[in-house]
């Protein structure tokens, strides 16, 4: 009696090979996908990385984009990766915490070679707008820019006040620890300054840091409105390109350096802080109650 056959036709052979060719490639397709999927989203977010670097070297990056590192953004404290997503251009984009926008979330993105943060687009990431020192631009003259001539210092057209002569301090002296120098740091000095004189004793009346604070400037139909009490650096600066600043304050209805001396928010004691002399030349301490011109800065 003949055994039952048991054995595998050369069709049922065939099918079997089909499908087991079938699901190896779509095994190794996948995954393939899938981690050319995760490189292309890490290429992507170190390249914003690098953008947000060449952007403006003082808020760069700490080196990484992952989630839980902070990204310094001009304008904010230090804000926090939420989450990675891709747009649908291959480029990366960051959700973030902006604390200063009452902890709502805002992404970080690459649009059209475009640096943007929430709606608002920070700078053009390759091939931007150069400046040059006298430039009327960016809601003032430019008196200083960094090696890629993208971004900078301007400062006013005009003499805070008016034109009329302001104190330093709020009315009581005090260590504020306002210390820093060079530039952009007249920024962090503004922040101390009004913020410790709050603590040290403010009597309500106007002074340096303050009024640049609370400064609004609108040029070519844009109103600016994040201007600061130059650092003594940064009034330097002004100092020594004061001539080009001039002939172009001149040309766009503004007004001369005084031949005097102008604040810087660099403080040097309890009772002094550092002065700019535009007709010598000389950087002086002088007492925070004395009242001199002020000329604000912002950077851009």
């Amino acid at each position: 009696m003949p055994l039952p056959q048991f054995g595998v036709t050369m069709k049922t052979t065939k099918y079997i090979f089909a499908f087991c060719l079938f699901a190896f490639i779509f095994v190794f397709t996948t995954t393939f996908a899938q981690e050319a999927n995760q490189t292309t989203k890490e290429l992507a977010t170190k390249e914003l990385a690098t953008k947000v670097q060449q952007r403006d070297s003082r808020n760069g990056t700490d080196g990484t984009t992952a989630v839980g590192n902070k990204i310094k953004i001009r304008g904010t404290s230090s804000v926090v990766i939420l989450k990675i997503e891709e747009e649908t251009n291959g480029a990366a984009s960051l959700i973030m915490n902006d604390k200063n926008n009452f902890g709502s979330n805002k992404k970080l993105f690459n649009a059209d070679g475009n640096l943007m943060w929430g709606g608002d687009q920070l700078s053009t990431v390759s091939g931007g707008t150069t400046y040059s020192v006298g430039d009327f631009a960016q809601g003032g003259i430019v008196f200083w820019v960094d090696e890629t001539a993208e971004h900078g210092l301007v400062c006013t057209k005009e003499d805070q006040n008016g034109g009329s002569l302001i104190r330093w301090y709020a009315g009581t002296n005090g260590n504020t620890q306002a210390r820093g120098d060079g530039p952009f740091s007249g920024e962090m000095n503004t922040s101390i300054i009004i913020s410790a004189q709050v603590a040290i004793g403010d009597d309500g009346t106007t002074y340096a840091a303050r009024v640049c604070s609370e400064l609004q400037v609108t040029e070519g139909g844009k109103t600016y409105g994040d201007w600061y009490l130059p650092s003594k650096q940064e009034i330097n600066l002004m100092y020594i390109n004061k001539a080009t600043i001039n002939t172009t304050a001149e040309a766009n209805s503004g007004h001369l350096f005084a031949a005097s001396s102008y604040w810087s928010s660099t403080e040097y004691s309890n009772s002094f802080a550092w002065t700019q002399q535009f007709n010598s030349g000389n950087l002086n301490a002088n007492n925070k109650n004395i009242a001199i011109f002020v000329r604000a800065v912002r950077a851009f």
